[in-house]
């Protein structure tokens, strides 16, 4: 299950190389700084439509160097693009005016997870500023869909996963949720959200129910660089962890056991080519006292009891 969590967090701090790579490249796109500095919506809706669909990009926000949320872009849930026709109040949000305050073209990206209230949906925000011929010319936010995430994670943490709002309540999961019980089962109250919140290298957990069937859950703070951007759960069936754990017990045994056997090999091959010429040594000088002066150990080595050896038979 830990290992499983790390997976997700990486997943996460992918997606946002992958996302600050594409707002540069947009942003260094002929006449998007340019457009974006003098506030010109509908230039840069023409320009950045382009970009939307070349990049398969959820959504896509632009704020001049003024701090004016000048075009706000999003895929529907048929893939067609959507303009929006108010602001989203991101602009008030830290991830953004941490730049638009700066306004230093070199600061590093910002991240953010939460809900877009133009369209309802819960997105990875990243953000990055933009530059025109050295100067600070706004912020370009890119996002991804928490659940459009969802299946590139659980594919590569083999768990499914579930990620809650500030209030504890999930807002996208990998589980079956459409039974309400389920969802109670793993919804978490905001007391717990913000004690799991201030964690640090620790994770909690317990077993649920989900569609009669046995999980064992992990959850934890969900931290991109040095921002928790919230909590997040990695789920596994408890025969599944039984299972493993079981069968790595006996992987375990197993590999001990034959490394035991071949030091016990190794070991008694080494004694017996010590203690095999030594014996013929004694055997030898007691013939050799008893007058049989014939006797000869037959040892041929080129170590200290082959020439002790060759003394003998010499």
């Amino acid at each position: 299950l830990i290992q499983s969590g790390r997976v997700v967090s990486d997943g996460f701090t992918k997606k946002e190389i992958e996302q600050a790579e594409t707002a540069r490249v947009i942003s260094f796109t002929s006449g998007i700084a340019t457009s974006l500095a003098s506030e010109k919506a509908d230039t840069l809706f023409s320009q950045a439509e382009i970009q939307m669909r070349a990049n398969s990009i959820d959504t896509l926000v632009f704020f001049s160097p003024q701090g004016n949320e000048v075009l706000h872009l999003w895929r529907n849930e048929l893939g067609i693009v959507e303009r929006a026709s108010k602001n989203s109040g991101m602009a008030g949000l830290s991830f953004v005016t941490e730049l638009l305050t700066s306004k230093n073209i070199r600061e590093n990206p910002r991240r953010f997870m939460g809900l877009n209230s133009l369209n309802d949906e819960y997105y990875f925000y990243t953000s990055i500023p933009v530059s025109q011929s050295g100067e600070f010319a706004g912020v370009i936010v890119i996002g991804t869909t928490i659940q459009n995430m969802l299946p590139d994670l659980k594919s590569s943490a083999l768990a499914d996963i579930v990620i809650y709002g500030v209030d504890g309540s999930v807002i996208a999961t990998t589980l079956n949720v459409a039974d309400p019980s389920n969802l109670q089962a793993i919804s978490i109250t905001y007391d717990n959200y913000q004690r799991i919140m201030a964690l640090t290298d620790v994770v909690t957990g317990n077993n649920i129910s989900i569609d009669r069937r046995l999980f064992s859950l992990a959850r934890g703070p969900l931290q991109v660089g040095n921002n928790k951007l919230g909590v997040f759960a990695v789920a596994l069936p408890v025969d599944f962890v039984t299972d493993s754990a079981d069968r790595g017990r006996f992987t375990y045994t197993f590999q001990f056991a034959v490394l035991f056997f071949i030091v016990i090999g190794i070991g008694f091959w080494v004694s017996r080519q010590i203690i095999d010429p030594l014996y013929r040594l004694v055997n030898t000088s007691q013939a050799i006292s008893a007058g049989d002066l014939e006797q000869r150990t037959g040892i041929i080595s080129k170590d200290e009891i082959g020439i002790l050896a060759k003394s003998f038979d010499g």
